[in-house]
């Protein structure tokens, strides 16, 4: 246990020096008040003498010391269950995968196939490594897959790496990332179709756990690549003009059998030791202020005890008082005093989408907005009912555009009926808002600045992609000088020893 405020015990100088100028017998403020006088100045109390009372209000003052230095012991560690999938997609960027026999070229295509990968696999952790005849870390295993597809959309892949393609780089950079986790993918997409026997690589992946899948992008099949997923447990993938291949990679890595991990995080973890000097120190206050009786002091003692000691160190002791008014008050329509007593509470998602709804009810839409916002969990039909709830909360506040980006949120998490018909009568008005107002704009501003028609269809040209952002505010101004900056993207090579027949055949 140490104090998580050390500096603040510097105060504990108080009660000493209280105690220090206290050492006399005597009381040293007698000299200067008659008894009478001095009678009515004491605490009256027939516990305690004038001296033991000085010394008892020291022992308070160094009490409320200690807590305000928070006492506490640190549990450094944090187990948490995660039962997910983890998948390593593994690019070939060597020189036969710029070829443009598939439109516009292999490589492309393969990009493409990840972005759609990365935004349909929720629930996976991912990671990209490219390789050649060696392989490069782009990104490790993480949740986050917005970070992933703004790496690979803005990095430059024109160059060639090397015309060679060596197998056991991708396998060995991938089993590297792959090595602490329990359910290991890899996912190549690559055009190699060579006929070689694949005896090591299978050795190695069934040595590491890892399930090997393929997306072909070459159009001669089958190759030894297949034979290798099927013997490994996985599946071999020729592309598709639609997204289907995409699709049944993931229902298969999803229908693949998972193992329950325990994951260990180095968190700080502090559990509070405050309520016990405190509730020491206001059990003495109340003795040095009250007139008690000795009869009736262990009674009180008891009492009090039971009263201070078992409190939680945490501020959330009246939260089911909160929660129990705000659903009262919301059977009874006090919407009102519900949006009070829920941002009173320690809220979870629930609470969260309750008070949201309670904000949309009394008209208060943006509001409203942001903590569906905050509701927002990992169920996908509660998912798809918030952005339902934010759709309409906009369409509201005639917010049209980000209405039909919410209803289409929506759709791609749940197809509610509501929200797909929600969405076609947005689209509507959206057509009818933007013809009047290119109807307004040529109105104020066309005669002045483009008078014959030749200008005309200079000037409205592009009018359709304008209007989407019509005057955006400062934020989004900033926002998209930011998207436009592209930073370098880097990549960390891999250390890989063992190399594949397939390394030293001709390109």
């Amino acid at each position: 246990m140490f104090f998580y405020t050390s500096t603040a015990l510097w105060l504990l100088l108080l009660p000493l020096l209280l105690l220090f100028f206290n050492h006399k017998k005597s009381n040293p403020i007698e000299k200067h008040f008659s008894k009478s006088m001095l009678h009515k100045l004491q605490l009256q109390s027939s516990l305690f003498s004038s001296r033991k009372k000085y010394m008892l209000f020291a022992l308070i003052l160094a009490l409320f010391v200690m807590a305000i230095a928070r006492p506490v012991s640190k549990r450094s560690t944090l187990h948490l269950p995660v039962n997910k999938p983890t998948v390593i997609l593994a690019l070939d960027v060597s020189k036969s995968m710029h070829l443009n026999d598939v439109y516009p070229s292999r490589l492309t295509l393969a990009r493409e196939k990840i972005e759609a990968f990365i935004a349909k696999a929720s629930g996976f952790d991912m990671g990209i490594i490219l390789y050649a005849e060696d392989a490069y870390m782009l990104y490790p295993l993480t949740h986050e897959n917005g970070t992933l597809s703004y790496l690979l959309k803005d990095i430059n892949l024109s160059r060639t790496f090397s015309t060679q393609t060596n197998l056991f780089a991708a396998l060995e950079g991938g089993a590297g990332l792959l090595k602490t986790h329990n359910n290991p993918h890899i996912i190549l997409l690559t055009d190699d179709n060579a006929t070689l026997t694949r005896t090591k690589e299978l050795a190695y992946i069934k040595d590491k756990g890892i399930k090997l899948s393929v997306l072909s992008l070459s159009k001669e099949r089958p190759s030894s690549l297949q034979a290798l997923c099927e013997n490994n447990g996985g599946v071999y993938q020729p592309y598709t003009w639609s997204q289907e291949d995409i699709s049944t990679l993931i229902r298969h890595i999803a229908s693949s059998p998972v193992t329950s991990q325990t994951k260990v995080y180095d968190v700080t973890n502090l559990k509070e030791y405050f309520i016990y000097p405190l509730s020491l120190a206001l059990l003495l206050l109340v003795f040095l202020f009250l007139p008690l009786r000795k009869h009736a002091s262990s009674a009180f003692v008891l009492l009090l005890l039971s009263v201070t000691l078992p409190l939680p160190t945490h501020a959330s002791i009246l939260d089911f008082w909160y929660l129990h008014q705000a659903k009262n008050a919301t059977q009874s329509k006090d919407y009102t005093k519900a949006i009070k007593m829920y941002k009173k509470a320690d809220l979870t998602s629930q609470g969260y989408y309750n008070l949201a709804t309670m904000l949309y009810k009394t008209s208060h839409f943006i509001e409203a907005v942001n903590y569906y916002k905050k509701a927002l969990g990992e169920d996908k039909a509660f998912n798809a009912k918030i952005y339902y709830n934010i759709a309409t909360a906009y369409a509201q506040k005639n917010k049209l555009d980000f209405a039909k980006e919410n209803y289409e949120k929506s759709l791609n998490l749940y197809p509610y009926a509501v929200t797909r018909d929600n969405l076609k009568t947005i689209q509507q008005l959206l057509k009818v808002q933007r013809k009047n107002l290119h109807k307004a704009f040529q109105k104020l501003y066309f005669k002045p600045i483009a008078p014959s028609d030749f200008a005309k269809a200079s000037v409205f040209s592009d009018y359709s992609i304008k209007i989407q952002t019509l005057l955006p505010s400062q934020e989004q101004q900033w926002f998209n000088k930011i998207l436009k900056h592209k930073n370098p993207v880097y990549l960390q090579k891999l250390h890989t020893t063992q190399r594949s027949q397939d390394a030293s055949l001709p390109y």
